[in-house]
């Protein structure tokens, strides 16, 4: 019986080396599933985080990032990503882009078992639609938010049927999100509402806690619309969980963005331990 297992993990790994695929791997997938041990037929679970540029003093540049420090957590400090391509849109939830922010390797040191992809948006109605939620399981998108508190990082638990006013190029729109849904003034879906009451007023590192904030008319800007659009795809049963954490405004120095990033990080991996993998295909 071991030999014939023995076989067949051989076959296996040189029909999966002749399609092109790295024969180390292959052979760490294939005796994972071999009779002497027995294969976790999970895959890793897929978590797309974004970030917001800047949205005022961009000189018609949409893609500075000066100041928002949830795109400064994912891409870094360094003055050549102070501005950068439309091609990192998009693309760059495949590639990460060299994306390398504090935030990004918090992530991944601490949740080596997750599929993280990262990507950042310009401050523009409707720039959500870049994102293929079908693509992933869970979704955390990160905004700034001038109501925070100093010491808290906010968990939004529901959006806003509501939609004003200019983004930062003076784009206007219709000021409900969904036609056909002016009756409707939040949208909530109760498993992930309930995720997110469970770590209401959770401590973080460096004397941060969480907020859980309910949807609300004062919350209409690009970052709801974002929240919104994440939300129906997670009623849908496109995302297990769609999730918007807000942000303060750090200090001018790093150091302070740097605990921020790791408030901001423990929020996060609250989120997505409340998800699991589905099974692999």
């Amino acid at each position: 019986m071991r030999g014939r297992a023995a076989a067949a993990v051989a076959g296996l790994q040189w029909l999966v080396c002749s399609a092109g695929v790295s024969c180390s791997l292959a052979w760490a997938w294939a005796t994972a599933c071999s009779a002497d041990a027995p294969c976790d037929r999970r895959r890793r679970l897929r978590v797309l985080v974004t970030g917001f540029h800047d949205w005022h003093e961009i000189s018609q540049n949409v893609w500075a990032c000066k100041y928002n420090p949830t795109g400064r957590m994912l891409l870094g400090t360094e003055p050549e990503l102070l501005g950068l391509p439309p091609q990192r849109v998009g693309a760059a939830a495949e590639t990460d882009c060299g994306y390398n922010g504090p935030l990004v390797r918090y992530l991944k040191a601490a949740r080596e078992d997750v599929d993280w992809r990262f990507t950042t948006l310009p401050v523009l109605w409707g720039i959500s639609s870049v994102v293929d939620y079908a693509a992933y399981d869970v979704v955390v998108h990160m905004g700034l938010y001038a109501g925070c508190e100093p010491d808290e990082i906010v968990v939004e638990d529901g959006a806003y049927n509501a939609r004003h006013p200019a983004d930062c190029i003076g784009q206007t729109l219709p000021k409900t999100l969904e036609r056909g849904c002016d009756g409707v003034e939040t949208l909530r879906v109760a498993r992930l509402t309930e995720h997110v009451q469970r770590h209401a007023g959770a401590s973080l590192p460096h004397g941060f806690t969480i907020r859980a904030l309910a949807a609300r008319p004062s919350n209409h800007y690009i970052c709801n619309e974002t929240h919104w659009r994440a939300l129906r795809a997670a009623e849908q049963g496109v995302l297990s969980g769609g999730y918007f954490v807000h942000v303060p405004f750090p200090a001018a120095d790093d150091q302070d963005l740097e605990q921020l990033t790791a408030a901001v990080g423990s929020t996060i991996g609250r989120l997505v331990a409340e998800h699991q993998a589905p099974a692999a295909e």
